[in-house]
Parts: structure tokens; sequence; C-alpha cells
């Protein structure tokens, strides 16, 4: 589209200022667009959708697209600006149809429902639910109503999937004005919309509800040929209870119960020491509906006898008899456990936590105790027939024997239309964290006249307010010690809460080791906190020393869900010694490490690393040291090559163990392996040497030291050897000789003998005479 600007004196503008151009409604029926600027490279406006914007105007003309997008209707385009000279407004208009480019023919259809939960006939519950059906043409709009020459036709045929069961139908208002009813109707749509009600009948089932429409010709009174169809599912249930489960807020749960009530909102609220938490029963039937608003759940809490926290009548191997009043446990112990059971007491058995047992989760009140493995209850237990028939799967099932004795529940709730069944549960702060076993009831099924009772058993706390708090004193222990620690836990107003384990976690210990009440590293507190909220646990630190780098430090963290209390681990100055302090040469050497506090203190199972440096040839630790003993002591095994030099000087080293902030030097040098302290005969490859020759005449032997002149005579010319230069070679015979001769002439007849070698590369010649 052009926009052409003039002035009222048909002048062009061109005075660079800008047009405003808007597109109304602004729905998703039409937009425009501007020509893409060059100088943007990051966004291209030909392809934006704008619904107002200010248009460039060059040389009295603007150039915009107008743009269909998903909704036929109508838009109009205004275009706007002020004339320069007389500052008068200008206004151009242009109106567009946006048309649906595909045949206004029924393409899809959505089937929905409000989602009321449905009932049989005859249950007390909701018996009839609206369905809304929406029939769209290919473009996603409604197709247009269905009249033809002034006469209403039907476009829509609704109908029950396998025909109507125990009486159930669709019922609406047709094309021409009648109400129509059965499993199988027709009806019309308006703006594409139809409504059309579904009412239940007597037997409980999920029914399959189908929609369809005529692609061909939006009319399904004169047959359908291209069919489009939509499903929808409901559940029919009857809206008796079948289960429950108890479940409790997670927010705002708890009352603070108050001795009085004052009108004075200013007032400060006096505390009279209890709680009271909200207790919910979820009931639904067996298709997964809530059951019939009104329907009565029955509670009861026990919490009692008990021992370290947990229930002292109880067991693994319960036995309730299925349809009968007894309940045995082979392992039992009913007439002396917790002081035994008695008549009124209340038998919770967990039916839930083994499958197949589902229908013998129950609360029972005891008739009588009868001996140590069996009772007998007031009223019968269920069946346990989900299936159809009555299943016994023996001594398997847990459960717990007690009665109240410091909270209460209110007694009797009703359901909602959620299904749901609220009560409270009452207790005193004094008790906070004690366990406690609840159950909600409420009858089911009648069978052989009685009701089965639908159940669900759970155990809870004492729960106080939110937030908890953690305490643990002291706030800091000392490393490598064993110390004791109380740790206490309160709720939001300071009330002890006890039956609570503590989970713990060491941190940044530095290669120590640590335990709580032997349990290493990390877990739970051994016992619960007490009736004062409090536990004793025994903290032990090993192997720690000062840390050499920056953090937090070493600590022990106490945590109880989002509550934590810190312990921090403090460390002395640490001694580390190691022997041999130096070494030279090449090799592997062991060297004994001792750790010690100030005080002379063994610390055991420390690390200790070593980390050797060079200026020449390989020093490196070849194996670190383990953990240190029970003494503080360690070894470690440093290996150095290429330190046995024939030169007169040679690389140097030096090896430094750490733990913590505490080290240790170890220094390596060099060994000139040709020197006099080198110890080496005859001398090494590279190193200077002088030859000596020992002729033997006649027989007899000879030795040396340094070795290398073992000679037998008679000798077939020289027995050779070499040596350092200037060293001295004892040379002993086996005999006296008749006489030296050569360079050793001096020796005239002597048996033993030193040679004294000369300078490097200087050869001695001697020679000896056996008679």
């Amino acid at each position: 589209m052009i926009i052409t600007w003039r002035r009222l004196d048909g002048t062009l503008v061109n005075t660079g200022d800008k047009v405003n151009v808007s597109v109304n409604p602004v729905i998703n029926t039409a937009g425009f667009s501007t020509p893409d600027d060059p100088a943007t490279t990051d966004i291209n406006e030909f392809l934006l959708h704008l619904a107002q914007a200010p248009v460039n105007n060059v040389a009295g003309k603007s150039t915009v697209f107008m743009q269909a997008l998903d909704i036929p209707s109508i838009s109009v385009m205004t275009v706007t600006a002020n004339d320069p000279n007389t500052n008068e407004t200008l206004e151009a208009a242009l109106t567009f149809t946006v048309v649906n480019g595909s045949p206004q023919l029924p393409g899809s259809l959505t089937l929905t429902r409000s989602g009321n939960a449905l009932y049989i006939q005859g249950s007390g519950g909701r018996t009839s639910d609206q369905l809304q059906v929406a029939i769209n043409d290919g473009a996603g709009g409604p197709v247009p109503d269905p009249v033809g020459n002034g006469v209403a036709f039907n476009n829509l045929q609704m109908e029950l999937l396998g025909g109507s069961l125990g009486g159930d139908r669709l019922r609406t208002v047709n094309a021409q004005g009648a109400t129509v009813q059965g499993n199988l109707i027709t009806a019309r749509s308006i703006n594409g919309q139809a409504q059309v009600t579904y009412e239940t009948g007597t037997q409980t089932r999920i029914v399959q509800v189908r929609a369809t429409s005529d692609r061909a010709d939006n009319n399904v009174d004169n047959g359908i040929i291209d069919p489009v169809t939509a499903v929808l599912s409901i559940t029919v249930s009857d809206g008796r209870l079948f289960d429950l489960d108890l479940a409790s807020p997670a927010v705002d749960a708890i009352v603070i119960n108050n001795s009085s009530i004052s009108l004075d909102p200013a007032a400060t609220p006096t505390p009279n020491g209890s709680y009271s938490l909200t207790v919910s029963a979820i009931a639904t039937d067996r298709q997964g509906n809530p059951v019939i608003p009104g329907t009565e759940i029955r509670f009861g809490s026990i919490d009692g006898p008990l021992q370290n926290n947990a229930f002292v009548i109880s067991g693994l191997t319960g036995n309730p008899q299925e349809g009968g009043t007894g309940f045995s446990d082979p392992t039992g112990l009913f007439t002396t456990q917790g002081g035994g059971a008695g008549p009124g007491d209340t038998l919770l058995v967990f039916g839930e936590e083994v499958v197949g047992n589902r229908d013998l989760e129950s609360a029972r009140l005891v008739q009588s105790v009868n001996g140590p493995t069996s009772i007998t209850v007031q009223r019968r237990f269920n069946f346990n027939d989900d299936t159809g028939a009555s299943v016994d799967s023996g001594a398997i099932l847990p459960y717990v024997i007690g009665r109240a004795e410091d909270g209460n529940i209110q007694a009797v709730a009703v359901t909602d239309a959620n299904g749901v069944a609220r009560t409270q549960l009452n207790y005193p702060v004094s008790k906070l964290g004690k366990l406690a076993g609840i159950h909600a009831q409420g009858n089911g099924e009648v069978i052989s006249g009685t009701p089965e009772l639908v159940t669900d058993a759970e155990f809870i706390r004492f729960a106080g307010v939110a937030p908890g708090t953690l305490v643990a004193f002291p706030s800091a222990i000392p490393g490598n010690k064993t110390v004791s620690v109380d740790v206490c836990y309160f709720d939001a107003q300071e009330n002890p809460i006890s039956g609570s384990f503590v989970a713990f976690a060491f941190q940044d210990l530095n290669g120590g080791t640590g335990r709580v009440d032997s349990v290493q590293t990390s877990g739970v507190t051994t016992s619960p906190t007490g009736p004062d909220g409090c536990v004793t646990v025994s903290v032990q630190t090993l192997g720690m020393v000062p840390s050499s780098g920056a953090g937090t430090g070493p600590k022990l963290q106490f945590s109880i869900g989002a509550a934590t209390a810190d312990v921090t681990i403090t460390t002395g100055a640490v001694l580390l010694s190691a022997s041999p302090t130096a070494l030279i040469g090449d090799g592997g050497r062991l060297i004994a490490l001792t750790l010690t506090s100030a005080d002379g203190t063994p610390i055991e199972t420390a690390i200790i690393t070593g980390v050797c440096t060079s200026s020449g040839g390989t020093l490196s630790v070849t194996q670190q040291a383990p953990p240190t003993n029970a003494l503080g002591k360690t070894t470690a095994i440093v290996t150095a090559t290429g330190f046995d030099v024939t030169t007169a000087t040679g690389p140097t080293g030096s090896c430094v163990f750490s733990a913590g902030t505490a080290t240790a030097t170890v220094t390596w040098t060099s060994r000139n392996i040709c020197g006099s302290g080198g110890g080496f005969s005859p001398p090494p490859p590279g190193c200077p040497f002088t030859t000596v020759n020992l002729t033997i005449f006649g027989v007899g032997s000879s030795t040396s030291i340094p070795s290398g002149l073992t000679c037998v005579g008679p000798t077939s010319g020289a027995c050779t050897a070499t040596f350092a230069p200037g060293e001295q070679v004892f040379v002993q015979l086996n005999t006296p000789p008749t006489g030296w001769g050569g360079d050793c002439a001096t020796f005239g007849t002597a048996q033993a003998a030193t040679i004294n070698t000369g300078a490097a590369n200087s050869v001695t010649n001697c020679t000896v005479t056996f008679p």
C-alpha cells in the first residue's frame, strides 16, 4: 500500500515527518509491516506484524504492507498526520475483509465437559453433566450455522459407544427445537458450538461418548459421508467408600491453643500448652471419584505404650481372620509385651504394606486377650476379597496394639465435595515428637448384612510449630580428641521435640576422619532426642591438621530437615619430623615420618603428602605414606636417579612432606662415584682409572683388596685389573715368593705387599716368582 501525504494546497509533504498507522481491532485478524530497513541487520521489519506505529515519509510517500493473520474478520487501517502549514489533523481509512481460505466445512471437533464427578442414579451424587462440542473448519474458525433456505438442520451426531447401560442417555434440543434423548441423537451448532447433557444410569461404567460431524456438507440429517469425530470418556461410579488415605496439610496445619479468648485483636495470646494438628482423610470410591459428600468418616489415635519412641506391642507376622474376629501372631507376646494388651485397646493392622492385602488395613477394638499369641476383636475383619474371592495370605502383616495416653482426636467428620474429611489431633506440647498411630475409618460395601470397614492407618508424630531450631553445645571442640556434644531440637515456640534422630556430616577435615557414635563421616545419631529435646553424642576426630588454604575450616554439621547446627573443630599446632633428613646418590630410600601435637601427643590416621624437586636427575616420592598409626608414625619411599655422578659436582634436590601447615624437609645431594669416597673398584664406566698388570712365574696365587688381582700362576701373560688413580691395592700371596720384580721389585720376598697405583691412565707392571 502507498500512502500519499499532501498539504491542503495539494503539494506533497517532504519535511521528513512521519505518518501514524494503526490497525483495528487488535486481534489475530490482520496487522501491517514496513519495508525492511537495511540499517537494522538483526531485524527484518517486513516480517513484523504491527498494530500501531509511525511510518517514514519520503517525498510525500510511505509504503506499508497489510498482512492477514489467523482469524477471518474485518480490519480497518487508519492513517493520520498533521498538515505542516495549518497543523490541522489529516486522516484516511481503508477497510479490509479477511476471509477463510478453506471451505467453511467441519475440519475438527472438540468434545469437553465440566469435569464434575458423576454417580449412578440413586447414589445421592451428581447424575448429569454438560458436554460442550466445538465444530471448527479447516482454518480453525467456527463453521457456519447449519441453515439452508431458511430451514435449520442438524450438523452434529452424538452417541454412546456400545449403547446404553443401566438406562444412561444423552439429551439435547435438535435443529427443529424438539428435546431428543437416547444413546444416539442429533443436534445443531450455533456459531460452531453445541451443548449436550449426559445422564447416568444405574450401573457403574466408563462410558465413551462420540461426537460426529460431516466434512462433506456440514449436515448429518442426510447421512454422513466424510465423518469428523471426537471421543470423550466419562467415569460413572457409585460414590460408595472403597479406599481412604490419611494426609495432613504442609502449611498452616497446627493451631496453638490458647487458654482464653479475647475480642481485642491486640491482646497477647496465652497458650494453654497444647497444639491441634489438622488431619485429613481422602475418601474415594472404587472408580476413583470422591465419595458422596456427607459420608461419615470416623477417626482414632493411640500413642502408647512406647519404648524408645516405638510401640512395644507390635509385630510383623500378624494374621487377621478374614471375615472373622480372631487375630493371631505366632511370635506374639500379647499378655506380657509392654505390660500386655487388654480389652478396649486398639489394634491397627497395616494391610496396605503387603501387596494383595489392602482390604485388611484395619482398626479394631480388642474384645479379649486369649493368650500370648491370640486375641479377639469386637468387629469382624473384612473378607480381603478385592478380587471377588477371599484371600488369606497368612501371618505376614505388620501391626501395633495400643491406647491413647497423651493425645486425643475428634472422632467424627464428614466428607466435602472433594471427598475430604477433616479433623484435629490434639496433644500437649510436652510430648512433641512422640510417635502416635492414627486411623480413619468408614462404612463400605455391605457383605452378609454388615458393612465392610474401609480403613487407613498411619504413624504420625506429635508435630511442633515450624520452623524448628537445632542447637549444638559446645559450638566449638578441639580436633584429634573424643568429646561429648549435646544436640537439642525445639519448635518455633521453644518447646522441646523428642524422638527425633539427628543427621550429621563432617566437612573440610583436611584429610582427617570424624565419627559420631562410632559412625564415620556422615549418618544419623544412634539415639533420638529425649523428652528434653536433646541427645548426647560422642564425637571423635583423628588425623586432623591445621588447614593450609582458605575456607570455612573443619566443622561438624547436625541437621533435622531445614534446621541445622554447626560445631567448629579447632586444631592447634602440630609437629612433623622426617628421618633421615639428608641423603646422597641414586636409589630408593625409606623415609620415616612422625606427626604429633605440640605437647607430643601422636596424631593418628593423618594424611602426610610429599613433593620433591631437584636441579637435575629425577627425584620423586615413589610410594606416598599411608595414614599415620596410633603412634603418629608412617613411612614413605623416595627414589633418586641421576644423583650418582662421575664429576666433582652434580644435581641437588629436596623432598618436602606436609600435613596441613606442618612440614619436614629431606635434602638430597649427588655422589661422585669416581672419587675416593665413591667406594667402587674397579671404577664405574666413565671414571678415570689406572692399570696394574701382575705376571706370576711358577706355581702360586694372589688375591687383592680391592678385588681384581685374583691370579693363579704360572700365568699366560699378565693378570690385569683397573683401579682408581692413586688407589692403594693390597696384594696377598698364598706362599712366600722367591722374589718380586718389575715395578714391585722393592717388595723382595714379601708374601703381602701394597701397590701404590699411579695417575690416571698409568700402568704398573709387577712380577712375582714362586719356587
